[in-house]
């Protein structure tokens, strides 16, 4: 009996893990691997980096000629959207006709987000137009040139905050 319990028990860990999916997120980088981070969005360029090292207010962002220190706590909960952005479904971009490509990621679409990390990395996350369904975004990352992902579209508004949201965070 003890180990057909055990058997059991182990048979039923196994069910448990496969029904459970791992969510998958887009960057593999944490929050505290960004140095730096530049916003182009429709409501322009908004520049984060850091500012004066194991202050309160480590991070500065620019924006229109404007200079603001951010406070540490606001920039890390920023910094862990990007990170925990969740990968819906991923399409190889042979799947999309060259002018498709364009009208998912065209001028007037979401925008873009460079990172440049502590390892001098630089990912560029390019936010796409809506899908059809309505529900998710498209998306694409340099590091991945050959995939377009799709995230939810929750992510268009915590990505691409404007100057003073980002302020009063």
């Amino acid at each position: 009996i003890f180990t057909f319990l055990v058997i059991l028990s182990v048979i039923l860990i196994a069910l448990n893990m496969s029904i459970h999916k791992k969510t998958d997120y887009l960057v593999k980088f944490k929050s505290k691997d960004i140095v730096s981070i530049i916003i182009d969005s429709q409501e322009g360029q908004i520049i984060i980096h850091k500012g004066k090292p194991n202050t309160e207010y480590e991070w500065v962002v620019e924006h229109e000629g404007k200079t603001k220190r951010m406070d540490n706590r606001a920039m890390l909960a920023y910094f862990s959207t990007i990170t925990h952005i969740e990968s819906v479904e991923k399409f190889p971009l042979s799947d999309f006709q060259p002018t498709q490509i364009d009208q998912l990621f065209g001028s007037d679409s979401g925008g873009k987000i460079a990172l440049k990390l502590s390892t001098g990395k630089k990912i560029i996350l390019t936010i796409g137009r809506t899908t059809p369904s309505g529900t998710e975004l498209y998306a694409a990352l340099t590091e991945d040139p050959e995939i377009v992902y799709t995230i939810p579209n929750r992510y268009e508004l915590l990505l691409f905050p404007s100057f003073l949201k980002l302020q009063s965070r």
